[in-house]
């Protein structure tokens, strides 16, 4: 998306903030992005500010500038505030379960990146079924 094309994106969002005299905060939770000061960012006349902003969020801000919609309107429509950029890209987990065992520790993985939580502090070897979930589809390794 070049320049021009984002410059035009601010101009109505701009337009749509201001004429239903929304927040930031309310815009971010709307469009269901992972920062407020994404909204800022787009808003802003710095090119370079811009490129601090998720492919997906301006792909989420301009799909709706050509809607014609209002924001609020166009939120309801493609249920953007029940998820975030990253849950549409999906949530991805490993699931490490000791042969015989019911309750398995769970590894966390939050794409792009390597959060990882609850990691299983074991010193003895064992033998473990995994399971990769990724966008609700198994693997059983």
């Amino acid at each position: 998306m070049n320049d021009v094309c984002k410059e035009t994106i601010a101009d109505k969002l701009r337009q749509a903030i201001d004429s239903k005299g929304l927040k930031h905060q309310e815009v971010t939770d709307l469009f269901g992005l992972k920062s407020k000061y994404y909204v800022s960012m787009i808003l802003s006349k710095k090119p370079e500010q811009w490129k601090k902003v998720s492919r997906e969020a301006w792909e989420r801000v301009r799909d709706w500038s050509n809607s014609g919609e209002t924001i609020k309107t166009y939120s309801n429509k493609h249920n953007l505030d029940a998820k975030t950029e990253n849950q549409s890209r999906g949530k991805s987990e490993i699931i490490i379960k000791p042969e015989g065992c019911e309750n398995p520790e769970s590894v966390t993985i939050n794409l792009p990146g390597t959060n990882v939580s609850n990691v299983p502090n074991q010193k003895t070897t064992i033998i473990v079924d995994i399971i990769i979930r990724i966008n609700g589809k198994e693997i059983h390794i």
